[in-house]
């Protein structure tokens, strides 16, 4: 049994009660995405995609279990990390983009 990409992104949306976001609706601001160095957003698969006063909006496809990146994106940054989950190929798609 295999499974498409949107169904795992449902069943992590709704497991882990994380809001999905579809990034290729999304133009990302240039100061966010400098606000995360290139070697973390591929280490993690992460792409910034807003900054809420002292909290930066991360899109992750598995970010809800993720712990060891969020603390490392919060020390990188200096900010509180809000998760959002979207599909791992938007994933790649907006580093390729914006990286």
């Amino acid at each position: 049994m295999s499974f498409k990409d949107d169904e795992i992104q449902a069943f992590l949306t709704n497991e882990y009660e994380v809001p999905s976001v579809d990034l290729s609706a999304l133009d990302i601001a240039r100061e966010v995405i400098a606000l995360l160095p290139a070697p973390v957003v591929h280490k993690y698969r992460a792409v910034p995609i807003d900054r809420e006063g002292s909290t930066l909006v991360v899109a992750m496809s598995d970010g809800a279990y993720d712990h060891p990146a969020i603390g490392d994106i919060s020390a990188h940054t200096r900010l509180d990390v809000t998760l959002v989950q979207a599909e791992t190929s938007a994933i790649d798609a907006a580093i390729q983009k914006y990286y």
